[in-house]
């Protein structure tokens, strides 16, 4: 299992080295290894999408939450759509659901948020989109053991073995084409 954190990581391995073998993970990455964009409206997320040689598209909710009209009894606005889900597909690009966004929201938008993370865990299920469970911790503290991200995801509606999928997250690899 791997993390995906924000901080800084030479402060990571000076202090915490074996912080990672307490968490329960294999490897930890900082998110400048990969190739992200965070989520906003979603003219911007199709932007985002759009680009082929993107890895992760992290929080495609972040702005909806801020949008009071984005709550319907019908409908959530969840910052993605079918359409975006089969372009994240078709162009190999995974979409991020981070621990430490629901951890830092205030307490009354929490359950929106979590509505909404529901909501993108069952459009990219439904169009085969990659996902990625990470913690995204912008700060040691924010870290949280690897069976924690993997109950995080099943609290969003992950099947076991899309959790495991999902926490074990690999950087798409280059197609590079042989000349004959």
């Amino acid at each position: 299992m791997i993390d995906i954190i924000c901080f800084n990581p030479e402060i990571y391995q000076n202090k915490k080295k074996e912080r990672v073998l307490d968490l329960g993970f294999s490897q930890v990455f900082y998110i400048g290894n990969f190739r992200t964009s965070e989520g906003s409206s979603i003219e911007k997320n199709r932007k985002s999408l759009m680009e082929r040689n993107l890895d992760i598209l992290i929080n495609p909710e972040k702005l909806a939450l801020s949008q009071k009209e984005g709550i319907n009894l019908k409908q959530i606005g969840s910052g993605l759509n079918e359409v975006l889900c089969k372009l994240a597909h078709k162009n190999e690009i995974a979409i991020g659901f981070s621990l430490s966004q629901l951890l830092n929201a205030p307490d009354n938008l929490k359950p929106f948020l979590l509505a909404r993370l529901m909501q993108n865990v069952r459009l990219c299920r439904k169009n085969k989109t990659k996902m990625v469970v990470a913690s995204f911790a912008r700060h040691v503290w924010e870290m949280r053991h690897a069976k924690d991200l993997l109950a995080f995801a099943r609290l969003l509606g992950m099947q076991g073995g899309e959790a495991n999928k999902a926490l074990n997250f690999k950087q798409k690899e280059k197609k590079i084409q042989m000349l004959p």
